[in-house]
């Protein structure tokens, strides 16, 4: 049975999937639009692979077709196919943190008024992406709860 959270959990992760997608294909085709705060992180990890630059495209694109895909899964496959997007969530977090520490937007550009700027531009991103991370981990562990696996984890 699907409880009212573990359907928001998933109409959640479906909406930031296709978000991923859309991200994926401007990104496939343009791949200079990685340069924005939240994927800087991920045009940083793939030019540090050396990897294609259009890679981060289908590395967007891959992650969030895995994340539409899980939810019509069960909560384990769900949790596991959700994993990749979690951590483009918290590399999103690291990236707009840098830009906020630095006073530096990933592409070089110093705004007037440095990280209180960006601090304005970027707290809605930051602030979503956050809210679902914590989000998520709450329904990874209610799910261990609720089958037992976190119990017999920990008394084993």
């Amino acid at each position: 049975m699907i409880s009212d959270s573990n359907s928001k959990t998933i109409a959640v992760t479906t909406i930031v999937g296709i978000a991923h997608i859309i991200c994926g294909i401007a990104a496939i085709y343009v791949p200079d639009v990685l340069d924005v705060s939240p994927m800087a992180g991920l045009h940083d990890l793939i030019a540090l692979a050396g990897w294609p630059s259009y890679a981060g495209g289908l590395v967007l694109l891959i992650v969030g077709s895995l994340a539409v895909f899980a939810s019509g899964m069960r909560f384990v496959w769900h949790v596991t196919l959700l994993m990749p997007q979690q951590f483009l969530l918290t590399l999103q977090v690291w990236s707009i943190s840098v830009a906020l520490v630095t006073g530096v937007y990933p592409d070089g550009y110093v705004p007037i008024g440095g990280p209180w700027f960006i601090l304005t531009d970027q707290i809605w991103a930051w602030m979503l992406t956050v809210s679902h991370s914590v989000w998520l981990t709450a329904y990874i562990y209610q799910g261990l709860r609720q089958d037992g696996a976190f119990t017999q984890r920990v008394i084993d």
